[in-house]
């Protein structure tokens, strides 16, 4: 049972009104709404003012949401890792336009500092992938919007991954070319 199904059925238990119930945990009728449909979810003072209101356990109340709670934790930890690739990758680029261009012992610790955080945040990302089974860009994009995760579509061939490590490896290399040509 998911938490806004848990909140309202507490609340109805006790007899109490959305107002009441913000009252209690000092908080606005809305957002006591928001919670019970699901748009939003309460803060941890919030869900220890309930259960000891409800005086039912925390884990009791949020039963069925843990999992969702941690995916999400996860999701977010995904989001820092890719964007940490992103900015390895733009260091990098600079740092090896600046190798060229002018500084060449700064262009080579830029390059190697960029090339040292997108490949710490790819592994931590790869981990991340691997404890979720998510393996394709979709179900990435599903997991990271709160989605269910459709596993039937994967192309598992060795073909498909090597295709991919030589096209990314190319566009890496164009990127990296125009770069040296407009600094």
């Amino acid at each position: 049972m998911k938490i806004c199904e848990q909140l309202k059925t507490y609340r109805k238990k006790m007899n109490l009104s959305q107002d009441d119930l913000a009252e209690i945990v000092y908080v606005s009728r809305q957002t006591i709404s928001n919670w019970e449909t699901g748009k939003s979810y309460p803060d941890l003072k919030s869900l220890l003012l309930m259960s000891d209101y409800f005086d039912v356990s925390l884990d009791e109340l949020v039963k069925g949401d843990l999992q969702m709670m941690k995916e999400r934790v996860d999701a977010t930890i995904l989001n820092h890792y890719s964007l940490g690739m992103v900015v390895g990758f733009v260091v990098m680029i600079f740092g090896a336009v600046f190798y060229i261009k002018t500084q060449k012992n700064i262009g080579m610790v830029m390059t190697i500092l960029g090339g040292i955080i997108m490949f710490y945040s790819a592994i931590k990302a790869e981990k991340i992938k691997k404890k979720l089974d998510i393996q394709t860009y979709s179900e990435i994009m599903a997991y990271m919007e709160g989605k269910e995760v459709v596993r039937s579509k994967r192309m598992r061939s060795i073909l498909s991954v090597v295709l991919k490590i030589v096209l990314s490896t190319m566009v890496t290399l164009m990127i990296v070319y125009l770069a040296l040509f407009l600094f």
